[in-house]
């Protein structure tokens, strides 16, 4: 329906292989596949994004850093971009830099996430097939928690472990410099 009515839309992927995926799958010669090969043509691709009827699919690394503006008065007056993100991100900071693509410098924009159920096979969840909208959006910020928990503590053991070899470095080094170097000429 947002194509239908004349906004721009940004498609984002998870990665290059889900977009080519969903490209061979749903083909349309109006898509615009934005990607950072396209080195002479990035520019312009991105620039023309914001223009009415114009679908671009695109990556999750074009969610930070990339200005996705738009100037077309009818795009704007219909409602501005519209983004859709077709992947779950355990990271709340790049959903939320995905989101910020839809309503740049003061324009209007909107958000959605549509996921697959076989997107999500990877990602330990229960109950998201009984819920939806706000209550399928809560299940899975649940289940992001406990990911970045798991990783939190993965995480705290490894500088734990570290943090320990660092220590026995320190006293080896300690050591080794409490040497003279006539006692170390005789171990050698």
């Amino acid at each position: 329906d947002q194509y239908i009515c004349g906004r721009a839309i940004l498609v984002y992927f998870s990665n290059r292989e889900e977009l080519i995926k969903f490209k061979e799958t749903y083909p349309e010669p109006n898509y615009e596949i934005i990607n950072n090969n396209d080195d002479d043509q990035l520019g312009i691709k991105i620039r023309f994004a914001g223009c009415s009827g114009k679908v671009s699919l695109v990556t999750k690394n074009f969610a930070r850093g990339t200005d996705f503006v738009c100037t077309d008065e009818k795009v704007i007056q219909k409602g501005g971009f519209h983004v859709i993100q077709t992947f779950f991100s355990t990271d709340l900071a790049e959903e939320e830099q995905i989101k910020g693509r839809t309503a740049r410098m003061g324009n209007p924009g909107s958000y959605s996430l549509v996921l697959c159920m076989e997107t999500l096979k990877n990602i330990e969840i229960s109950g998201l097939s009984e819920k939806k909208g706000k209550d399928a959006y809560i299940v899975l910020e649940q289940s992001r928690n406990k990911i970045n928990e798991t990783i939190y503590k993965e995480s705290e053991i490894i500088l734990e472990k570290k943090s320990n070899i660092s220590k026995i470095t320190s006293t080896i080094i300690t050591k080794l410099n409490s040497f003279k170097k006539t006692d170390i000429e005789q171990i050698i």
